[in-house]
């Protein structure tokens, strides 16, 4: 089966909307690779493990929380 090609960022994203909809502790590789139809090794190639991938979905969330914050500063401005 041809794999898609998929970014790092469209990864994360999807990680995101795991994590956000179900918790940190329900991100898994395996569980990533399966809602975005690609191997586990294709996640791998894009995070070396696990932690790499929860540490990234984690910034992700912040720079998200941080945009949202910097908006709502600014209308109220």
């Amino acid at each position: 089966m041809a794999q898609s090609i998929v970014s790092r960022e469209e990864l994360l994203e999807n990680a995101y909307r795991i994590a956000e909809k179900n918790g940190v502790s329900a991100l898994s590789v395996r569980g990533l690779a399966n809602a975005t139809g690609i191997s586990v090794g294709t996640v791998y190639r894009h995070f070396s493990a696990k932690d790499e991938l929860t540490t990234a979905t984690i910034q992700l969330y912040f720079k998200h929380a941080l945009a949202l914050l910097l908006s709502s500063k600014r209308s109220h401005a």
